[in-house]
């Protein structure tokens, strides 16, 4: 009976002696973001940070940074009042091409906001008003090595709802969290 419970033992002190190794030894996924700027791999970069967008083969295409953010944000045109009880949310973002070759699409359509009950946000229709120094970007954009673009990206939400991430999908495959925003 001794035996059997050395035996036992050894093979769980193994057992844990292999998971903590796999555990201090794990590595990223080839393309995944790993801290070469401010913001990248992290789960929530802030307002501010430099996020990077890697291809599937793990190279840089383009770095995402979300400007500033405005709540009841009012730079409307004047036929997209929200209704009774939503707000808008815009946020200002700049995006950077750093893509060696080919360009990188940017649509509206793939940013997506979470709010702190876990619901999923599109990019509203709203205009900006006539003379707005920054506007929602109305057609997808292709950006080039060295190309940058920076426009207005706006949804909206129920009024006073806490918010949580902002979500950039450059691609079917891919969803980069370009800002946490709690407290925002």
């Amino acid at each position: 009976m001794r035996r059997v419970l050395a035996v036992l033992g050894a093979v769980l002190l193994l057992s844990a002696t292999a998971i903590g190794a796999m555990a201090q030894d794990a590595t990223p996924p080839a393309g995944a973001e790993v801290g070469a700027q401010a913001g990248a791999g992290s789960v929530d970069p802030i307002i501010g940070d430099q996020v990077a967008y890697l291809d599937a083969a793990g190279n840089p295409a383009a770095n995402v940074t979300i400007d500033a953010v405005q709540r009841g944000w009012t730079d409307f045109g004047e036929y997209d009042e929200p209704e009774l009880g939503i707000e808008y949310v815009a946020f200002t973002v700049t995006v950077e091409s750093v893509a060696a070759s080919g360009a990188v699409e940017v649509s509206d359509f793939d940013f997506t906001l979470q709010d702190a009950n876990g619901y999923i946000w599109g990019t509203s229709y709203a205009d900006a008003a006539e003379g707005a120094e920054i506007a929602p970007l109305d057609d997808d954009v292709l950006l080039a090595g060295g190309e940058s673009t920076t426009f207005l990206v706006v949804f909206e939400v129920v009024q006073g709802t806490p918010l949580s991430h902002l979500f950039w999908q450059p691609d079917s495959g891919r969803l980069i969290t370009l800002a946490g925003l709690a407290g925002v």
